[in-house]
């Protein structure tokens, strides 16, 4: 086995799978990820001077709450936890985190987060 062409083949795959869009002051990033609607999950950045800013526009919360969500006491520290172990921000719906040059390591943490909050339905 090359694991060496495997990882290449899989980096490969994810650098085409990943698409932008200019929307006003931020880019929309789209990634192969899926969300917990079945959708791929969106993130957008914006910079500022030396620092990158990025948001998931409240759709990760809210998706969460149309589909019946409600934060018990256990939801709420999970909640707190990943954000915490991602260094992530919750502003009102609005998951929110900023780089200044470690952008490909804080982007990977944001979706992770993403990915862990969208988990937080199976819970109780």
């Amino acid at each position: 086995m090359d694991i060496q062409k495997l990882i290449n083949d899989y980096t490969s795959w994810m650098r085409n799978k990943i698409t932008f869009d200019k929307v006003g002051e931020y880019y929309e990033i789209t990634t192969p990820y899926l969300d917990s609607s079945n959708d791929y999950l969106q993130i957008y950045v914006r910079q500022d001077g030396e620092s990158i800013f990025f948001t998931d526009d409240g759709a990760t919360i809210q998706n969460l709450k149309m589909c019946g969500f409600q934060l018990t006491p256990v939801r709420k520290e999970l909640l707190q936890r990943t954000l915490r172990q991602h260094g992530v921000e919750l502003n009102g719906n609005e998951l929110i985190s900023s780089a200044q040059k470690d952008f490909a390591q804080k982007m990977h943490l944001f979706i992770q987060a993403i990915l862990n909050i969208n988990n937080c339905y199976a819970t109780k």
